[in-house]
């Protein structure tokens, strides 16, 4: 069981990338029998029943959803169209359903510097990530794309969620790890999809690619979760 949890908390700094489970969202975790996750500490559920609060499951998003002022990195605020702020949660203090949230006051939208060679290859080398100077991307394009890593998490989530009503028989102890290592091996690989599709489509504007991307999420939130509103990942026209 998880108890009296208050908040999620914002790391001060981070390398990774801000959809990274690992970045600036702390994730949780699971606690056991005896009353202490693994950190040692108990952790918030987030609040969810605010569409527009700091803290938002998963949705159709627009620009005014990205509050940051600045990204989290140099590079970022050269080289990045926008950057969102995604991991996953429990949704209930028995961590037997979970969703995708955002944090709205760490994403961020670029609306101000783009993409210069010169600046790009300075940034990355200080960064330390590859020299690639990105092409520019039209608004239409980045907002969809950091639709799909928002995608990417619930579907994941949603997946965990149905894993974790088949262990509801398990006793407590049992149930409390096993949980554990689901919810871990779910970041793990929900990271490892998010490094692949932002190959695919991230540093170019490659319409083809991210329209692939965006039908395979679609059929998989309609397999998990619907038709409803909520579970759209097309951004409007």
């Amino acid at each position: 069981m998880i108890s009296d949890l208050s908040d999620i908390r914002i790391g001060p700094s981070h390398a990774l990338l801000p959809w990274s489970p690992e970045a600036r969202i702390e994730p949780w975790r699971v606690e056991n029998p005896r009353g202490k996750n693994s950190a040692g500490a108990a952790q918030a559920l987030p609040v969810l029943d605010q569409a527009d609060g700091p803290i938002i499951p998963y949705r159709v998003i627009g620009r005014d959803d990205f509050l940051a002022s600045s990204s989290n990195s140099l590079w970022g605020n050269i080289a990045h169209g926008a950057e969102i702020c995604t991991t996953i949660v429990p949704t209930n203090s028995e961590g037997s359903s979970f969703h995708a949230v955002m944090q709205r006051e760490c994403s961020f939208w670029n609306s101000v510097i783009r993409p210069a060679s010169t600046l790009t290859r300075a940034a990355g080398v200080i960064a330390g990530v590859p020299t690639i100077t990105p092409k520019k991307q039209p608004d239409w394009y980045i907002l969809q794309h950091e639709q799909i890593h928002f995608a990417i998490n619930e579907v994941a989530a949603r997946t965990l969620t149905r894993q974790a009503e088949r262990l509801a028989v398990a006793e407590a102890e049992a149930r409390a790890s096993l949980l554990s290592r689901l919810y871990r091996r779910t970041l793990e690989n929900a990271a490892v999809r998010q490094r692949e599709f932002d190959r695919a489509t991230s540093g170019k504007f490659d319409p083809r690619n991210l329209e692939k991307w965006t039908r395979v999420l679609e059929t998989q939130m309609k397999q998990l979760c619907g038709t409803e509103p909520t579970c759209q990942v097309r951004i409007p026209d």
